[in-house]
This record gives C-alpha cells, structure tokens and sequence, in this order.
C-alpha cells in the first residue's frame, strides 16, 4: 500500500484500535499464482498479536492458507469522496478520504478441540454491545457440535502492519476545515465519520 509519510499511521496500539473497530476484514491469499479472497470477521488478540477467525468448512479457501505464498487481510474503515468546491484554495482536483489497514502473516489451523473457545471469543466480543446478550450455551450441544463440525478455524501471526489515513493532512488548515464542514453539511452518516476522524487529526 502507497503511504506517503502525512498519511501512515504509526503507533501500533492505535492501528489495534482500529482494526477491532473495523473487524470485517478481506483475507487474500496466493498460492501457484493464484487468488482467492473471503471476506471474514477477525478478533485480535493483542497479547499474541495473532488474528482468529474460522471459514465455513465447505468454503475451500481454507485449504490454502498453510501453504499460501502471501497472505493479506484488508481492514477498510469509512471512506468517502471529496469535492473540490469545500476547499478555499482554487485549482484544485476530486479526491476520495479513507482509512485502511494491511495485514501480511502466516496462517496455520486452529485444532478442533479449540474451535469452541474461538467461537466463543468471537461472538462475545460482539454480542457485548446488546444488553441482552446471545452466548453459546444458549444452543443446545447436538447443534453446537453440528455448527462446530461444520467450519474451520485459523489464526494468523501478524508479521507485518501497514496503515494508512488519507485526511486532508496534506491541505492547509482552512482547506481541511473546509472538508470537514462540508462532510458535516451532507449529515451521511459516513462522511461524519470521516469528518470526525478528521478533527481528530487536526
């Protein structure tokens, strides 16, 4: 991923923040030249600085992701266009604001015996936000160990992190101001994201 210095992100617990916050992820691998992406939601463990998640059993993909040559994970935030008529400065061109992470590092599978752990982190991590919370011994064991029998588990060794937050960091501060009034001005709920992100970097 091109970052240019304005835009990366460094400091590493905030790229852990944003990957929880935007846990959906694109896992690419290739193996013999070839592609193949899923599209998955991940949970970071900070301590072992690994990402777990599981494929549906009947989903190929993971077959490859021991032997794959490379392997990428995509954590793609809000993004959003911007238009050269919020800037002050004149002669000046379209361009798209957003927030991505890269993840390259190994896969290997998760045993059988631990896919229930995995689950279970998994689901908690979300269902945490409801008041009334799903867990998974609301499910009897005979479905349970069907869903379980039904999907593989993985976990993937982060060696590289690459992040990027393209903001208008490269703009004059009236310029930014300018995108982020007219970001607040749409009230789409993305460009106030990206609005709010903004300010942050201000």
């Amino acid at each position: 991923m091109y970052i240019p210095k304005y835009f990366a992100i460094e400091d590493e617990q905030e790229v852990f923040d944003f990957i929880e916050s935007n846990s959906f992820a694109a896992l690419i691998t290739s193996r013999s030249g070839a592609l193949k992406t899923s599209h998955v939601p991940l949970l970071l463990d900070r301590n072992e600085k690994v990402l777990l998640g599981h494929f549906a059993r009947g989903n190929d993909h993971w077959q490859d992701l021991e032997s794959a040559d490379e392997l990428l994970v995509i954590f793609q935030g809000p993004h959003i266009y911007v238009t050269p008529s919020w800037y002050e400065s004149e002669q000046m061109v379209p361009t798209w604001n957003y927030v991505a992470v890269h993840v390259k590092g190994k896969a290997s599978l998760v045993a059988d015996s631990d896919l229930l752990d995995l689950v279970t982190r998994l689901s908690n991590e979300h269902e945490r936000q409801f008041e009334k919370s799903w867990t998974v011994d609301m499910v009897s064991d005979k479905k349970l160990n069907a869903m379980l029998r039904a999907i593989v588990g993985f976990r993937i060794d982060i060696e590289q992190l690459s992040a990027k937050a393209k903001l208008s960091q490269n703009r004059s501060e009236v310029d930014r101001n300018g995108v982020i009034k007219g970001l607040q001005s749409t009230k789409d709920p993305t460009a106030i994201q990206v609005a709010e992100l903004m300010a942050k970097e201000s």
